[in-house]
């Protein structure tokens, strides 16, 4: 009988709730914010906070609330 490969893989949706508040594309930042990703890439630059989640880079939305409230606000 052949072995089965232990290994597990886990799908982007359950390591988004592994840790609580989801985290979410930059597709997804782009569209709450209705920003072009370049633009996102400027953000990114400026110091929005980002975490490799699945080899992608990926954004809290939390982070990002705070990030445009304080930077952009004036708040």
């Amino acid at each position: 009988m052949p072995q089965r490969n232990s290994r597990m893989v886990c799908p982007d949706w359950a390591k988004r709730e592994l840790y609580g508040e989801p985290y979410i594309t930059r597709q997804e930042v782009c569209d709450y914010l209705g920003i072009s990703i370049s633009t996102l890439m400027k953000l990114r630059k400026n110091g929005l906070p980002t975490y490799q989640v699945g080899g992608q880079k990926r954004f809290r939305l939390s982070d990002v609330n705070e990030f445009i409230k304080q930077n952009y606000l004036g708040e």
